[in-house]
């Protein structure tokens, strides 16, 4: 009768190993006694001496910082201060006009200033009222900055502010334009996101756990960096600081450096900061204190690992005798687990999973068949082209998928593919080589996910309120009109605003003014002929692009039109009738013009239109390079 190892094990008697395992924890405990006093003092001066080291980084990198953002803030400043006095400089026009003239200054000095910063803007001052200088929708400023911009002098800073959507962060940086008589007539801005303060490449030397911030005088947080959090936006607008943090900047503003536990992620670092003179904003420089002091750890495991090496000499055969009988228990254990983890994997109910030799369905759970809408077992031993939506996708699939099989490589990519009832159906596939010609194949429905951007990316190119193209949309319209092998060889841009719109919203609301922009909308849509588009950038201003037309007497003919179909009455759903009227500005160009400036051209002519008397079609001369109504 065969006698199993635990079973000899039972039988050997515990007394005596009890007893030795006794007098190896004892002589242990000598030993550690003696080797953790040494390990403890040495690693107490290692970690004094790596604290002073980080806190000495964390300075520097604060500095360094502090410095690169204020020469960036100063660039800011003067491309704001050259704006205002431009808009100031003296001579005979108006204090209006000058500031109007100063538009082409801040178009010039925004493009200098690069794409993170987009152009500077212009506001005016005019009867106690806040415009923009170039006749735009001011963008939605609190009343308080914009009254702090026309009133302070020098460059102003506002909070954090969600300026171009929820999630999208950024200042508002400006200078006040005075007029000859010292009086504040307008402002210059520029919308800053928050990732401008945070462009520097030392932020590199952050390390894994590190972080910057900026924050505000009152210690808000502007913007924020970490290599570990996917977000920048983590806390933006917070004034939730460590207590330490907010002692040490009470005792020393300018510079300092503190050891805490940070408030937004709960890791502690080792800290500095410097303000950005002569700004009111403050860099703190954060390392994080485990990763700076990792050498200290490696020290005292190295230590620890001599008190180890001794107990493992003492006790080697008692030692190897409970290993071999954990590592079998534990084999045991992990055998069973994966076993169960496999099944449970193979049977799940969301992941459709296939095993594929020469491509013929060898293996398939539950899951595959419910996605496909097959009956149990009704896919086994069929060719994979059944779940194929055409043979193109099923012969890419066996050049592309199996040769990254072959060489040993995952293969994944998303495509439609094909239900038992003939309708497509999105797909993430996924598989992988098992080996012997076999492959795993992983199949997840992302049907709905990709309607669901399908969607997503149609709304954000149309205007909800009258369904057409938005911005975005017409350029998206632009790209792809280039692309296209039979492109127009000339087109036309007209930019539209409508006359007698404002007193319609002013008299019976912005439900009726909302009711002409949807009728207008529409009347536009279906005037245009087949390659033109109509497109609503706000308000009442309206873009169309023309390019079924030949010269600019057949784009003025098309224009007339609309705007005769613009002017017939229009019957609002509370049974009155309002009738409006269209200036239109033209500009035509050619294949080779880009949209923007096309659509400036256009903007020039149109405000021609408008000076001119409204209720006309203005066209940009190219020649003479103006707007000739």
């Amino acid at each position: 009768m065969s006698i199993s190892l635990m079973e000899r094990l039972n039988r050997l008697p515990t007394t005596p190993l009890r007893r030795f395992a006794g007098w190896l924890i004892i002589a242990n405990l000598l030993v550690d006694g003696a080797i953790l006093g040494a390990v403890w003092q040495n690693v107490a001066l290692s970690r004094a001496a790596g604290q002073r080291l980080t806190e000495s980084a964390a300075q520097n990198l604060a500095h360094s910082l502090s410095h690169d953002l204020a020469s960036d803030l100063s660039v800011l400043d003067r491309a704001l201060a050259d704006v205002a006095t431009q808009a100031r400089a003296p001579g005979e026009a108006t204090d209006a006009a000058r500031l109007d003239a100063s538009r082409t200054t801040a178009a010039r000095l925004g493009a200098i200033l690069g794409p993170d910063l987009g152009a500077l803007r212009l506001v005016a001052l005019d009867g106690g009222a806040v415009r923009a200088a170039d006749g735009s929708r001011v963008p939605d400023l609190p009343r308080p900055l914009l009254n702090r911009m026309l009133a302070a002098e020098g460059m102003q800073f506002s909070g954090p502010l969600e300026l171009a959507g929820p999630g999208r962060w950024a200042l508002v940086l400006s200078r006040r334009i005075d007029d000859r008589r010292g009086l504040p007539v307008g402002a210059v801005f520029a919308q800053v996101p928050i990732e401008y303060f945070l462009s520097s490449p030392r932020m590199l030397d952050l390390g894994v756990d590190g972080a910057v911030s900026v924050r505000g005088p009152d210690l808000r947080l502007i913007a924020r960096y970490a290599p570990r959090d996917a977000s920048t936006s983590l806390g933006i607008g917070s004034s939730t600081v460590s207590d330490a943090l907010r002692r040490q900047v009470e005792k020393a503003p300018e510079q300092g450096t503190f050891r805490a536990t940070t408030a937004l992620d709960r890791v502690e670092r080792i800290n500095a900061y410097r303000r950005v003179a002569p700004y009111p904003l403050l860099v703190v420089a954060g390392v994080g204190a485990q990763e700076a002091l990792a050498t200290t750890k490696e020290e005292l495991w190295r230590d620890l690992g001599i008190a180890l090496a001794v107990m493992v000499a003492m006790g080697a055969l008692s030692l190897h005798l409970f290993r071999a009988h954990r590592a079998e228990r534990q084999a045991r254990d992990i055998a069973a687990r994966v076993a169960r983890e496999q099944d449970l994997l193979l049977r799940n109910e969301l992941v459709g999973m296939s095993r594929v030799r020469h491509r013929l369905t060898t293996w398939n759970n539950s899951a595959l068949e419910r996605m496909f809408g097959y009956a149990p077992g009704e896919l086994m031993h069929t060719p994979t082209r059944l779940l194929y939506l055409d043979d193109e996708s099923w012969q890419e699939i066996g050049t592309t998928g199996y040769e990254a099989l072959r060489e040993g490589r995952r293969f994944r990519t998303q495509l439609r593919m094909r239900r038992k009832d003939g309708r497509p159906l999105w797909v993430d596939l996924s598989g992988t080589s098992v080996g012997d010609g076999e492959s795993l194949w992983m199949l997840v429905d992302i049907d709905a996910l990709k309607r669901s951007e399908e969607d997503a990316q149609h709304l954000s190119r149309c205007d909800a309120l009258t369904g057409l193209p938005n911005r975005r949309g017409l350029r998206a319209w632009f790209s792809e009109a280039r692309e296209r092998p039979s492109r127009p060889a000339s087109l036309a841009v007209a930019y539209l605003d409508l006359d007698g719109f404002k007193p319609v919203n002013d008299a019976l609301g912005h439900d009726a003014g909302d009711e002409v922009l949807r009728v207008v909308g529409a009347r536009l849509s279906s005037a245009l002929r087949d390659g033109d588009l109509a497109v609503r950038l706000g308000g009442d201003e309206f873009v169309l692009t023309l390019t079924s037309v030949s010269d600019e007497s057949d784009a003025r003919q098309v224009l007339e039109r609309l705007r005769q179909s613009i002017r017939g009455p229009i019957r609002l759903e509370s049974g009155g009738t309002v009738s409006v009227d269209a200036s239109v500005g033209l500009a035509m160009g050619g294949p080779g013009d880009a949209l923007d400036e096309l659509m400036h051209r256009a903007d020039e002519a149109l405000y021609a239109a408008k000076r001119a008397g409204k209720g006309q079609v203005s066209v940009w001369r190219v020649a003479t390079r103006r707007p000739d109504a």
